[in-house]
């Protein structure tokens, strides 16, 4: 027995530096492979903390561009207006007639107060339509786009569609009277100041 005992001994004693080095190895590789798992999920998270960022920037980016697309849009849409505006008003300006002497007979004088308190006067003939009425405060800059004609007292609205063809003579404004022009469309011309107000920021 003790023989059996000493061999065993001993041939451990030879394959132990052996069996060592093998344990270590191994665990060396397990380490290894360890490690590159580890390396491997931060890689990962790293690449998606990156495309986040990335996207995030992005996105800000496109919004910003959208931003500035839309106040180009908006202006390129308000300049449209304000060309055909302007065309318009100096269409209606060209075809008034001229202004009658005021020793005419059957002349009304009129005085049209804007709402920014621009003041406007001239002369009609009796027979001429209250769309020449009209026309002529159009034509002027600072007349509002939309608009009807008040008399003062007794207050009554003077021009509208339906009877822009009755004659100055017929509307009963004696020989001479005043009348407010109204903005049919204060709400436009807000917008377009806090729009303009936006593109300035």
């Amino acid at each position: 027995a003790g023989a059996v005992r000493d061999r065993i001994i001993q041939i451990f004693g030879i394959h132990s530096p052996a069996l060592m080095y093998q344990q270590q190895e191994r665990a060396r590789i397990e380490q290894d492979r360890l490690i590159r798992e580890q390396q491997e999920i931060e890689f990962k998270e790293s690449l998606r903390r990156d495309q986040e960022r990335d996207n995030a920037i992005r996105l800000q980016e496109e919004a910003k561009q959208a931003r500035v697309d839309e106040r180009i849009r908006r202006r390129d849409q308000r300049q449209a207006r304000a060309e055909e505006l302007l065309a318009r008003r100096r269409s209606a300006g060209d075809c008034l007639p001229v202004e009658p002497d005021a020793s005419e007979a059957d002349v009304v004088r009129l005085s049209f107060r804007l709402p920014d308190n621009t003041r406007l006067t001239r002369a009609f003939r009796g027979e001429e339509p209250l769309s020449l009425v009209r026309d002529f405060v159009f034509s002027h800059e600072n007349a509002p786009a939309k608009f009807t004609l008040q008399t003062t007292y007794p207050k009554r609205v003077l021009v509208t569609d339906e009877d822009a063809a009755v004659t100055v003579a017929s509307a009963n404004l004696g020989p001479a009277a005043v009348l407010m022009v109204k903005d049919e469309d204060p709400y436009e011309t807000d917008t377009e100041d806090e729009e303009e107000t936006e593109d300035e920021e």
